[in-house]
């Protein structure tokens, strides 16, 4: 009976709000018993003891009882003072709790949280700051109080034991070897969840296997990367990648991030976790602070007939995708104080437009949507909760096979693609399919037959395949737009790659694009301008503007203040003459 009692405490939540003076008890099978003037009167149920101890000062109205301390779970065990006491206040009939920080615990705080109790006196307020102080340290040191964990973040969490459990809002998943309470900011969000849970997510996953689309499988890995996201990055594995779901508009992208991404809502059933994307940088920063190892989705980044709204958004997004996979935290100036806003959650874009910048680019896993595909309408926000919490509990007992698991496909994707792909994008793809994998193994322990994992292993390989691809490509279409030089640069760089038909005598001139003369290099106007506006870069470029730079630099031997051409003999074609010394000496390479 005791253990069964042990468990259900476990699996209680017990969300806590400072604001609120009513606040629920630690279980129902803790039974108050007073501890005055010395003498200890317990009282047993289910063969435990729990007690309370009175802390009341003099000239007040009420009756004060310490019923429990918690500590943050990483400062737990170490003999410290509680990060949090319970208290509860009895006045007459009435009966009040509330939490007080340690820092808190003075009778100030205590009448600004139970605003019936009255303390006038400056003794009896001193004594009482005193008298819980003494409290608590002597409860602490004969064990006689409950003691619980504070959890003050969502996502995964470490207990002194080493155990990992998972917040959920307001839901603890794993092996929680005491009472807990959630804080008050993370209490408000639920995990979704459906009736015949195991039963409804295998019959999805069988859908996937056949006719519908597939892309949603790849979406669900990475809600399931995006869930032991601090666990990975705890082990060094550095894992900085944004979802980035890009194509025409009507192609179910809004569709399926909701689907896969909304499985939060707070107590009002409104979606945690999705926001618009005219939504202001600082409410998105602090939804990035605070939903720790849970997606956020950033939805409908689309394009615009006015480009300077266009040309906003692209920076919006290239800022974002900075703050999520930067190591570093955002710090803000808050009145007289310095705010650091660290991102802890896994950030999904939708947009209809590819990124230009390199910088970004190697930082996304991309997913293309060209056409519109049914997905199953058993797939549905609360479905999706159901299998993170299955894999949530199965994780907490076998995270450290799997953290060897991810590290081996690391490995491997840095040995397959290190020609096409940098590190970093080698390390997000690998993890996007690690976190697959380790869902199979998840499902599988928990009744997914053979057949449909081998099914899905194989679709999903085909769009991770399809995917590097698509980002290979961008990357390239990228590259070509990056300059390699300036012009003097470019105009050698074409002669040394005999871009130009070279005569190698004056009277061959007419039938060529220039010739080398005197040590200068002689070509037609028309050549030079039509090979440097080959260059990506000096596309746009006229070729009045491209002859004024030669000309700038001292580089184009001129005959007329007006022109750019000379004639090497009579009869021969007009020729721009550059002097070879000096486009050797401003050729600049970048690099």
């Amino acid at each position: 009976m005791c253990e069964e009692l042990k468990k259900e405490s476990c699996r209680s939540s017990f969300a806590v709000s400072t604001d609120d003076c009513v606040q629920k008890s630690i279980s129902e099978r803790n039974v108050s018993v007073l501890v005055e003037e010395g003498k200890s009167d317990c009282e047993t149920v289910s063969g435990e003891k729990k007690q309370t101890c009175r802390v009341t000062p003099p000239d007040c109205n009420a009756e004060i009882y310490v019923c429990s301390y918690y500590w943050l779970p990483e400062k737990a065990d170490r003999g410290e003072m509680p990060d949090y006491v319970e208290l509860r206040v009895e006045i007459g009939a009435l009966s009040q709790s509330c939490l007080l920080h340690k820092n808190e615990m003075n009778a100030a705080n205590l009448m600004k949280k139970c605003p019936l109790v009255c303390m006038e006196s400056q003794k009896s307020k001193m004594t009482f700051h005193q008298q819980i102080r003494k409290a608590v340290t002597d409860q602490m040191l004969m064990h006689s109080l409950p003691e619980g964990y504070y959890f003050k973040h969502v996502g995964a969490t470490w207990l002194p034991n080493q155990n990992l459990v998972f917040v959920r809002g307001n839901e603890v998943i794993g092996a929680c070897d005491r009472p807990y309470k959630v804080d008050a900011e993370c209490s408000g969000i639920h995990l979704l969840h459906s009736e015949r849970p195991t039963m409804k997510m295998f019959d999805v996953l069988n859908e996937f296997t056949l006719e519908t689309s597939p892309r949603p499988v790849l979406l669900l890995s990475y809600a399931v990367l995006s869930t032991i996201r601090s666990v990975l990055r705890d082990y060094g594995i550095p894992f900085q990648g944004v979802l980035y779901l890009y194509g025409p508009p009507s192609t179910g992208k809004t569709t399926a991030v909701q689907r896969i991404f909304g499985t939060y809502q707070d107590d009002k059933g409104q979606c945690v976790g999705i926001a618009q994307a005219g939504s202001t940088s600082t409410a998105l920063e602090e939804q990035m602070r605070r939903l720790r190892d849970q997606p956020l989705v950033i939805d409908d980044l689309c394009r615009s007939e006015s480009k300077r709204l266009e040309k906003r958004r692209i920076e919006t997004v290239s800022k974002i995708i900075r703050q999520a996979t930067g190591d570093i935290p955002i710090i803000k100036k808050s009145g007289k104080n310095t705010v650091s806003l660290p991102n802890e959650s896994a950030i999904v874009m939708t947009s209809e437009f590819a990124l230009e910048n390199l910088s970004d680019c190697n930082r996304l896993l991309l997913v293309s949507f060209r056409k519109a595909k049914p997905i199953p309408n058993d797939l549905t926000p609360a479905c999706v909760g159901d299998i993170l919490r299955l894999y949530s509990q199965w994780f907490t007992w076998n995270w450290r096979g799997e953290i060897q698991e991810f590290r081996k496909k690391i490995s491997s994707y840095l040995s397959e693609y290190k020609d096409e792909m940098c590190p970093r994008m080698c390390t997000n793809y690998a993890c996007l399919e690690a976190a697959f994998d380790s869902l199979m193994h998840a499902l599988r322990a928990n009744g997914l037959s053979e057949t449909t994992e081998h099914n899905l292993r194989l679709r999903m390989k085909g769009l991770l395949n399809k995917s590097i691809d698509c980002h290979i490509r961008m990357i390239a279409r990228i590259t070509a737009k990056i300059p390699l030089g300036n012009l003097s640069y470019y105009l050698l760089l074409a002669i040394k790659e005999k871009q130009f038909k070279m005569a190698k005598r004056v009277e061959d001139l007419s039938s060529c694009d220039g010739i080398e003369w005197k040590k200068d290099i002689c070509l037609k106007y028309e050549a030079v301008v039509r090979v440097l506006r080959g260059v990506y870069t000096y596309r746009d470029w006229s070729g009045r503007k491209i002859m004024n730079y030669f000309r700038d630099i001292g580089a184009l031997d001129i005959q007329e203040s007006n022109g750019y051409t000379v004639r090497l003999a009579e009869g021969t074609p007009r020729v721009c003459r550059f002097k070879k010394k000096v486009l050797e000496m401003d050729k600049r390479e970048f690099k």
